[in-house]
């Protein structure tokens, strides 16, 4: 089974105390986290945290967070500044509920994802979509020793769903932690991609950055 895991240098968060009322007041100059399209869906937790640690928070979609910000991506760690593990997730090759296909081999993927094989086992006319070369799951995917060609270009995550939710021919690769009713996972045997989800920034954040920080890590690790 191939499995392409990323190593983490974890700097797990050790504060287990909140810090004095007055760091945990809200800054003037609000907190920016920037967050990737992959992890969106934490939207809710980024949120109860602000308000629990009572931080101003600018949250920003694949932009720098800036010297002072706090970045959410899936991957590998920087080779300098701060890296906090926050949880994983894992890739999940999606297809239309309808789809006859149940599980398909590795080498069949390959086929499929570089173009080679155009057709599914009834005939039909397969329509790969994938993300965009600069999403951290295309490139985990890429890392693998997958190769990507001829597919549709879904610029998000949420429109990966809605593509293959929609056409029965369409295959497509999203982070498992967006799977829902509208698509199935297809089993792909061989195949298991894994990556972590990081918190990563210049230097260590402190006072409510930290605060709010340790509370969203908190939220991921129940």
């Amino acid at each position: 089974m191939r499995k392409a895991a990323f190593t983490v240098l974890i700097l797990l968060l050790v504060a287990c105390q909140p810090p004095p009322a007055s760091e945990t007041k809200t800054l003037g100059q609000p907190l920016v986290i920037s967050v990737t399209d992959s992890l969106e869906w934490l939207g809710p937790d980024l949120a109860g945290c602000a308000a629990e640690v009572g931080v101003a928070v600018q949250y920003v979609v694949d932009k720098s967070a800036g010297d002072d910000g706090i970045r959410l991506r899936l991957g590998e760690p920087e080779t300098d500044g701060y890296t906090a593990l926050l949880g994983e997730d894992h890739l999940a090759v999606i297809v239309h509920p309808d789809n006859p296909e149940q599980e398909i081999s590795l080498d069949t993927l390959q086929a499929v994802f570089s173009g080679k094989q155009e057709k599914w086992a009834d005939q039909s006319e397969i329509q790969f979509w994938s993300l965009p070369r600069s999403s951290d799951v295309t490139i985990a995917l890429l890392a693998a020793g997958i190769k990507i060609a001829n597919a549709g270009l879904a610029p998000t995550s949420k429109t990966m769903l809605n593509v293959i939710a929609e056409n029965p021919n369409a295959i497509g690769f999203i982070p498992a932690h967006w799977v829902d009713d509208s698509v199935r996972v297809l089993q792909v045997t061989g195949l298991d991609i894994s990556f972590p989800i990081l918190a990563t920034s210049r230097m260590e954040p402190q006072g409510a950055a930290r605060a709010w920080l340790v509370c969203l890590q908190e939220k991921m690790g129940k």
